[in-house]
């Protein structure tokens, strides 16, 4: 079964990586149109999204409260989070988890 699944990540996933990409970009794009986060969306280049929170809650309190919604995200500072989209994530729901 691991094996499968490696065979899987090696054949089939880099075909699809700038669908991960874009992604990125669309959730980097969303971000950036909330008042307490500050985001570089230029710099959203590949699956990974960093932002900063400048008010309200701290990176560790949101990633908290994101995980209790289903969404995984880190901490990579005291107010940066990351996050990383993939093939099992899609925008609009990842969207519509922000309007909650």
């Amino acid at each position: 079964m691991l094996a499968a699944a490696g065979l899987i990540a090696l054949e089939q996933m880099p075909a699809r990586l700038h669908e991960d990409h874009a992604n990125a970009r669309l959730l980097a794009e969303a971000l950036s149109n909330i008042e307490c986060v500050t985001i570089d969306v230029d710099s959203v280049e590949t699956n990974i999204v960093i932002f900063r929170i400048t008010a309200g809650l701290s990176a560790a309190e949101l990633v908290t409260r994101l995980k209790a919604r289903g969404i995984l995200a880190s901490t990579v500072g005291p107010d940066a989070i990351r996050l990383v989209t993939h093939t099992m994530w899609t925008v609009r729901p990842a969207l519509r988890q922000r309007r909650r």
